[in-house]
């Protein structure tokens, strides 16, 4: 599905290969979504902008999406086809069908960020 006026841009994405355009990337913004988007929240978040986001990466077919929360050190994954799960510090963060084979610690990507000390 295509949104005429509509751009999302993920804060980080993950497209694979095989659905790169003939020569690669270039600088330009890709017309289709990516397979992976990844969303890290920001104090000034809003949680209905955040679900229109998520909203429309669906619709256009993103297959996983990462929200990253630095202040809990949670993130939430969702897939269409899956249950949302949730993830913190002593978990490790996967690819599942999207990125077979990738896995990392949550605690890892986490590392060089400060806790919030509240």
């Amino acid at each position: 599905m295509r949104f005429p006026h509509t751009v999302r841009v993920p804060d980080a994405s993950f497209v694979r290969t095989d659905r790169l355009p003939p020569g690669g990337a270039g600088p330009e913004l890709f017309r289709f979504a990516p397979d992976l988007a990844i969303e890290v929240l920001s104090p000034s978040t809003r949680a209905s902008e955040l679900e229109e986001k998520l909203h429309d990466y669906t619709v256009a077919g993103t297959s996983l999406m990462w929200i990253v929360d630095p202040a809990r050190r949670t993130i939430m994954l969702i897939a269409p086809d899956a249950p949302v799960r949730w993830l913190s510090e002593g978990d490790t963060l996967d690819g599942g069908t999207t990125i077979p084979g990738f896995a990392c610690p949550v605690a890892e990507v986490f590392e060089d960020i400060a806790r919030d000390t509240r």
